[in-house]
């Protein structure tokens, strides 16, 4: 099941992000899905 948050970062860093995104053909939601994934990973290789 899918759920909706809010984030609140700088607005700089969210701009870049949607550019890199929308470069890629990366849709934001599934990309920031996949990061969380990756740290979440990676914290338990710690």
């Amino acid at each position: 099941m899918k759920t909706r948050f809010t984030l609140t970062i700088d607005e700089k860093l969210l701009e870049q992000f949607k550019e890199v995104c929308s470069k890629y053909g990366y849709k934001m939601s599934p990309k920031v899905g996949l990061l969380i994934k990756d740290f979440i990973e990676n914290a338990k290789k710690l």
